[in-house]
């Protein structure tokens, strides 16, 4: 069922939901919810959402070098979608951003593509 938000306001996208993370007002730890967030407040709801050990999947972009026959080297970026296993989490309100820190479990696929660094 969803909650209704005062007039005037605006709430953070829920594209998807899975499992029973928030059956009943109840996190319980499993699941998944894959949010878009539209404003600087939808990221501290976020930043209340996500604990020390969950895993967050974000878009990012990584340059990757490749070395020809001839031995000149080329690079291109590459859109990966890298997951996390969640060390910190920070919240600045003044620049309007959430942070996440943790180690990097591969991408969306669950490992690196070749010739690129994780």
């Amino acid at each position: 069922r969803a909650r209704r938000s005062a007039p005037g306001t605006k709430q953070m996208k829920i594209l998807k939901t899975t499992g029973d993370a928030f059956v009943n007002s109840r996190a319980d730890g499993s699941g998944e919810v894959k949010l878009l967030p539209e404003h600087e407040e939808d990221l501290w709801h976020a930043f209340n959402l996500v604990v020390v050990g969950d895993a967050v999947a974000a878009s990012t972009f990584r340059k990757v070098q490749r070395e020809t026959s001839t031995g000149s080297t080329t690079s291109d970026r590459v859109k990966l979608t890298l997951q996390i296993e969640v060390c910190t989490v920070d919240f600045d309100p003044e620049a309007g951003e959430l942070r996440l820190s943790g180690s990097v479990m591969g991408d969306s696929r669950g490992e690196a593509p070749e010739g690129v660094r994780l």
